[in-house]
């Protein structure tokens, strides 16, 4: 089956698409340049056939490939097979683009709250950056609610990475914390053990943001 996607994959290579990814994800050398579209239609397909088959064959030799698993393991109903998948394809995610991707196509977490972020607190102690980067987005997205927000802002003060991925991804949960928890996400920024770095990229994303009002912008 691997073979045969892969074969699909190249008859949609897009050169001049290639070469843009390739400078969104500099540290990524196997991109064919497959357009996220393409990517959505050839794994609606999969899905509709045999989603566990490309799961257990693919290979991760491209890119595209890679987002491809991420959204499959979305498209999973059952839970615990969802996270034994996605245990298994943590340690394959190395970009931002199948980060996001596989925490944005994984909304099973909508109907079991609990289970995830239970399952998402054996990662915090990780040494990989990117694996950090999961846990910021996927807090970003389910989490951010009364019910989960003390724990959210308690798991900001434990988990940190010196990677920029990584740092871009913890300001991307304060820039949207302070959408509908302002107090909370400027209490945090305003703090004297800041990293300055994730600080000032916090601070432009609130200021590019349409949610958030000037009043909160013109105080950063």
């Amino acid at each position: 089956m691997i073979e045969e996607v892969k074969k699909i994959l190249l008859s949609k290579q897009d050169k001049r698409y290639q070469n843009f990814t390739s400078t969104l994800t500099p540290n990524k050398k196997n991109i064919l340049g497959v357009r996220m579209p393409e990517i959505r239609n050839i794994a609606k397909e999969i899905n509709k056939k045999n989603p566990l088959g490309l799961l257990d064959e693919n290979d991760f030799s491209n890119l595209e490939l890679e987002l491809i698993h991420a959204i499959l393991i979305g498209n999973i109903k059952d839970i615990n097979v969802a996270l034994t998948y996605a245990d298994a394809f943590l340690p394959v995610i190395d970009t931002w683009n199948t980060c996001d991707l596989f925490c944005g196509s994984f909304k099973l977490t909508r109907k079991y709250p609990e289970v995830v972020w239970n399952w998402l607190r054996q990662y915090e102690t990780s040494n990989n950056p990117m694996t950090l980067r999961v846990i910021m987005v996927m807090m970003l997205l389910y989490f951010l609610n009364d019910d989960y927000l003390d724990k959210v802002l308690d798991k900001l003060e434990k988990i940190n990475a010196d990677e920029y991925y990584f740092k871009m991804g913890k300001a991307w949960l304060l820039a949207e914390m302070t959408v509908n928890y302002p107090n909370k996400s400027l209490n945090y920024l305003n703090r004297k053990d800041i990293d300055l770095q994730i600080k000032k990229m916090a601070i432009r994303k609130i200021k590019d943001s349409f949610r958030i009002s000037d009043t909160i912008k013109n105080n950063l």
